[in-house]
């Protein structure tokens, strides 16, 4: 458990880093970043915000936060031209962490989780679309599949 100093630490640095993050993507016309590394310093993020010690309403804040900016950064980057492994692999672990967490979760967290994740699967198949890559129907039908079914 952490005290209220670790836990504003914790805070501080989670905004900080998904303050990078956001840089990155307004930056990505002057300075490109590729989507890949937007997805690795996010998976980076969710793999600290599901620590065991991390407490459950930091959990929660923390991935609605990474999941809406997560849609937006799918709506804005440019098409993949080869293997999307990385965004399904990313999407995976959203799943992961919010099916995870969504016993302890309040009933608005739910609705908020439910709702961002169906846009996140509209998103990521106007991502792949938008690609011209086709083939990947299967992995975009999975897309945070264990979440939404717990979410309801």
């Amino acid at each position: 458990m952490l005290t209220q100093a670790q836990e504003l630490k914790l805070i501080d640095y989670l905004d900080e880093q998904l303050k990078l993050v956001s840089r990155d993507y307004i930056r990505r016309f002057e300075s490109p970043v590729e989507f890949v590394a937007i997805c690795s310093k996010l998976t980076t993020i969710i793999e600290l915000i599901m620590n065991d010690n991390t407490p459950t309403y930091i959990q929660s804040q923390y991935l609605i936060r990474i999941l809406g900016d997560f849609i937006e950064y799918t709506e804005g980057f440019f098409p993949v031209k080869d293997d999307p492994s990385f965004l399904f692999d990313f999407c995976s672990l959203l799943d992961y962490s919010i099916s995870s967490l969504a016993p302890s979760l309040s009933a608005t967290d739910k609705v908020r989780l439910s709702n961002l994740a169906q846009s996140l699967r509209v998103a990521v198949v106007h991502f792949m679309t938008n690609s011209n890559l086709s083939g990947y129907e299967q992995e975009q039908s999975k897309v945070l599949e264990n979440s939404l079914s717990i979410l309801g």
